[in-house]
């Protein structure tokens, strides 16, 4: 029987504070990009980063993904433990970017105004606020698999389970993506991908409402 043990709020606070201010230094390397290659402020279409500058800045995405992962891996105990660890950051970093970008430069001026999101393996572009809803998701998710794991409960799922998650992942990741050659040559497409996108959101909080509230679980 595993042991129960209380809820970890000082484990909590820290790793709160350490999304916040690893999304402060996120937040300042995309204000030095923008001075360097949009003066005029940052617009579409998209300027590709040219050389050695574009291959570090993929490379520094890359490795903020293996930072937050390995600071959740530090924190937790065992896999589930780690994964909604790994959500949490993920999602707090994600958030605090945003809104420390809105303290930098008054930027975003609206939620629905288009950024560019991720550059791994394309560019991933979407309105702001597509890109805060799933970070809400995952906070909410991260913080209670954490509360379940620490009450000594194992968070099961199915194969099937896990398949629909890594569906619902990749319809969001497609809503990003499908149009990131438009981005470049253009602008922004006319209308996001909303349909795309929520049939992924909404299938990815189902499924793990679905294995949260199974009684073996809780």
């Amino acid at each position: 029987m595993k042991r129960i043990e209380p809820f970890p709020r000082q484990e909590v606070f820290y790793l709160t504070l350490f999304g916040i201010a690893f999304a402060f230094i996120e937040s300042a390397v995309i204000v030095y990009l923008r001075t360097i290659f949009y003066p005029g402020g940052f617009h579409f279409p998209i300027q590709m980063i040219p050389g050695t500058v574009g291959m570090t800045e993929v490379a520094r995405e890359a490795a903020t993904i293996v930072v937050l992962a390995s600071v959740a891996h530090l924190s937790g105990k065992e896999f589930h433990d780690r994964f909604g660890w790994f959500l949490y950051l993920f999602a707090v970093w994600d958030i605090f970017y945003y809104i420390w970008l809105y303290v930098i430069l008054g930027w975003p001026p609206t939620l629905l105004t288009w950024d560019i999101l991720f550059l791994i393996p394309v560019p991933w572009i979407g309105p702001v606020l597509a890109p805060l809803l799933v970070s809400l998701a995952m906070a909410v998710f991260g913080i209670i698999l954490v509360a379940v794991t620490r009450r000594g409960k194992t968070l099961r799922f199915y194969w099937w389970e896990w398949g629909l998650e890594i569906l619902a992942a990749l319809l969001i990741i497609l809503s990003f993506s499908i149009d990131w050659k438009l981005a470049t040559m253009q602008g922004p497409p006319e209308h996001f991908r909303w349909g795309l996108f929520l049939v992924g959101l909404f299938l990815g909080v189902i499924v793990a409402t679905q294995a949260l509230i199974r009684k073996h679980s809780l």
